[in-house]
């Protein structure tokens, strides 16, 4: 039985259904002229990763072909500094991931939008999703869980086997220049990331560019990524001060580069691969693994 569309009011930018989750989807497939299941997710500071994993599950099962899909987050407001100033979250002076006495983050606001496909879209190097999966544990709303954050980090490394986790160069923490945050991600990246004769993995975050962009968190990080994938450059995160070494990253070994660097191919799979790690509050906790390899 075929049912009647609903009578809803004309989506426009400044209407609060266009400007909503679902409806700001409606409007870029009404702007796009494409018709197309439009929804939103909310996950938190990991939404953009959760869409991603929605899409990418879609596509895994053949229900969609192409799928846009992302997350941004529109300009900071009061309200925001007051909720994360009221949970001690914020920065007295600006975000410092990784750093010795790093006091918190600086709230941004950016985000990305991007098309997921089956196939090759275009006959050019591709970024290519190789595993993703998730958990949700935390030890409570605000404090980070490393073992759910491992979890999620397991469950994806698990899902294949051409890929393994020494082959994994360049780790996009979610890195959030909090003392605790970076401390339990440390702890997680250990678990499962440690190396004995490899070059050290190598440590970013965008919130040292971009500040803590919450629900397009995410989107930031994988444009990131894919920046760095085109222009084979292993990408900086500025310590601003010393290191912190409460973080133990020689026990991976891990770095954070000061300066950018030569992306090398790795000499097994004749590819560079890295992975993104996007936490969000309440223990949502995501790990994304990619592949980046060129046409001979």
């Amino acid at each position: 039985m075929q049912l009647p569309k609903s009578n809803l009011a004309d989506i426009a930018r400044w209407s609060w259904h266009g400007a909503c989750g679902v409806g700001s989807a409606e409007l870029l497939a009404e702007k796009l002229g494409v018709e197309a299941d439009c929804y939103a997710v909310e996950a938190a500071c990991a939404s953009s990763m959760a869409a991603f994993h929605n899409a990418i599950r879609a596509l895994q099962s053949g229900r969609y072909d192409v799928v846009i899909t992302g997350g941004i987050e529109c300009a900071t407001l009061e309200r925001d500094l007051v909720l994360c100033g009221a949970q001690m979250m914020l920065s007295a002076t600006r975000i410092r991931p990784f750093a010795l006495h790093a006091d918190g983050f600086t709230p941004g606001d950016g985000g990305g939008l991007f098309i997921f496909s089956k196939e090759p879209m275009l006959n050019e190097p591709m970024c290519q999703v190789m595993a993703i999966s998730g958990s949700c544990d935390s030890r409570s709303m605000t404090a980070p869980d490393p073992e759910g954050q491992a979890l999620a980090m397991q469950k994806t490394i698990t899902q294949r086997n051409d890929i393994t986790p020494d082959a994994i160069q360049y780790i996009e923490t979610h890195g959030t220049g909090t003392d605790l945050g970076d401390k339990a991600e440390a702890i997680s990246i250990a678990q499962h990331y440690h190396r004995t004769e490899q070059e050290p993995l190598v440590l970013g975050s965008a919130k040292y560019n971009f500040g803590h962009c919450f629900a397009g968190a995410a989107s930031i990080s994988l444009a990131k990524v894919w920046a760095a994938f085109a222009s084979k450059q292993l990408p900086p995160t500025p310590i601003l001060g010393e290191l912190n070494t409460g973080l133990a990253l020689e026990a991976i070994p891990a770095t954070v580069l000061q300066q950018s660097e030569r992306w090398p191919i790795h000499t097994t799979t004749q590819s560079r691969h890295a992975a993104i790690n996007a936490f969000g509050t309440g223990g949502i906790n995501y790990h994304l693994i990619l592949t980046y390899r060129e046409h001979s």
